[in-house]
């Protein structure tokens, strides 16, 4: 079946991160989930560490919103796939 893909989940609101984190059928679709975080200033420090395949985030976040959080992952990891909610 081949390496799982690891996921991060990145929303303000940390029940909703948990919410999306409990409705995906993960080992059905070979992924991992790294964890759940309610900050952008705290993910981008995670994802330097573990290297997540793909990253889910809210647009909407306080400090360092959506776009910004996005823009700082692309530069650290430019292949990162990223699936923005709002």
């Amino acid at each position: 079946m081949g390496e799982k893909n690891s996921v991060l989940i990145v929303d303000d609101e940390f029940r909703i991160g948990l919410l999306i984190k409990k409705l995906i059928h993960w080992t059905e679709l070979n992924m991992e989930c790294l964890d759940v975080l309610d900050s952008g200033e705290t993910a981008v420090k995670i994802i330097q560490e573990k290297k997540p395949d793909i990253v889910i985030t809210d647009i909407r976040m306080p400090i360092m919103d959506g776009l910004q959080f996005v823009e700082k992952v692309r530069t650290l990891l430019p292949e990162t796939r990223i699936l923005l909610l709002t």
